[in-house]
């Protein structure tokens, strides 16, 4: 006995599991890829960086040089803030930094990217003098 469309109760309609398991395999890829997009664009990346090698390598480069002790506190000066511009454009982009040590597992290695940043830095006020 069929029953009229106007008085199917919700219990009349069968769903097939075939179908319910495609609307579970759509919903469950629709998450993966939300949370791959995710996790690629919008979640901040954690940075490490090797500060004692920044420091250590820039502290032989002026050491080795022959330059007043006054060029070399102006360079010091100089490399420092170029340091802090670096960082803070790391920052901006919503990124984390932490020293090496502070980090146990995970995070990607910054410091030879940084050092070329503070280096680009320093060549552009070098050029503007």
């Amino acid at each position: 006995i069929e029953v009229p469309e106007d008085n199917k109760k919700p219990t009349d309609f069968r769903i097939s599991w075939a179908t319910v398991t495609i609307s579970v395999l759509i919903s469950l890829i629709c998450s993966l890829s939300t949370l791959a997009l995710y996790t690629k664009f919008l979640a901040p990346q954690v940075y490490t960086i090797k500060i004692d090698e920044i420091l250590s390598d820039h502290i032989k480069t002026i050491g080795a040089s022959n330059l007043s002790d006054n060029e070399k506190q102006k360079i010091a000066g100089e490399w420092s803030v170029a340091l802090e511009e670096s960082l803070k454009d790391l920052y901006a982009n919503k990124n984390v930094v932490l020293t090496q040590q502070a980090v146990v597992l995970g995070g990607t290695d910054y410091t030879s990217e940084l050092k070329k940043e503070i280096a680009l830095k320093m060549a552009s006020k070098a050029g503007q003098k």
